[in-house]
């Protein structure tokens, strides 16, 4: 891996990690269109990097989160979420990823962010209330989805915020809850590769991995911006067209 390909593949999943157009989605199109050759361990440098642009993207309210953590509802819901996720993501990565139908997962994951966007950006906000005025049930129905997300091509973030804008909580919310609850599975996933390259050696000079941590952390950062002003206003249209273009690589080059 030379020090461009890492800079690249570091944009790609700062950016498409919180943008809802997948970053697992775009990093296997960008390895495929490129002929990048990228390991377990690099993935996991950009998946930290990811997770630390959170904690600082949101460290007011992660501070929130710990002051008080055995009284603190968002944490209690945020726990809930996660422990919903988990079983099912299992699920997904053992039955699902795995089976006769991988090639095709890219390219329906892919579609089904397509629809999630529009259908959330022709959904009426009016009614919307703040998530923690909604009851439990619908916190759990989204850390259930965000497993079902880890399906190639289905973007974690369209998908939680889609659903909690669909049960007609406050995008802002929607939006604040969503990358929230995107740490600790953020931080699971990297530490399972970790455990999966344990044994491995290095074949990437350290350099790109640092250059990768910095890229992936700073475009992460952005990524986060985007995804607040865009649903903030109800754009979320512009990532909806835009998503025709990887559904149709997926389609392409598979």
């Amino acid at each position: 891996m030379t020090i461009v390909e890492s800079i690249f593949l570091g944009l790609v999943q700062g950016l498409s990690e919180f943008l809802p157009i997948s970053s697992s989605g775009h990093l296997k199109l960008a390895e495929r269109i490129f002929c990048i050759q990228s390991t377990l361990l690099f993935d996991v440098t950009l998946h930290v990097a990811t997770a630390l642009s959170v904690v600082v993207g949101f460290l007011p309210q992660v501070k929130k989160l710990f002051a008080k953590p055995m009284k603190n509802r968002r944490l209690h819901r945020i726990i809930f979420a996660t422990l919903c996720t988990l079983p099912i993501a299992l699920v997904m990565r053992l039955f699902v990823l795995e089976s006769h139908f991988e090639p095709y997962l890219l390219t329906i994951g892919f579609a089904l962010t397509t629809i999630l966007l529009w259908l959330t950006s022709l959904l009426p906000t009016s009614k919307s209330k703040p998530l923690w005025a909604k009851p439990t049930w619908v916190v759990l129905v989204c850390g259930a989805v965000q497993g079902i997300a880890t399906l190639p091509g289905l973007s974690r973030s369209c998908t939680t915020i889609s659903t909690l804008k669909l049960l007609k909580v406050d995008k802002n919310d929607a939006v604040e809850f969503s990358f929230l609850l995107s740490l600790p599975i953020i931080l699971a996933s990297a530490l399972a590769e970790l455990v999966a390259t344990s044994n491995t050696t290095f074949t990437i000079p350290w350099y790109c991995f640092l250059t990768g941590f910095v890229v992936a952390f700073l475009s992460g950062l952005l990524g986060i911006r985007l995804v607040q002003k865009l649903f903030g206003q109800d754009k979320q249209h512009w990532f909806a067209l835009y998503m025709t273009i990887p559904f149709l690589l997926s389609i392409l080059l598979w």
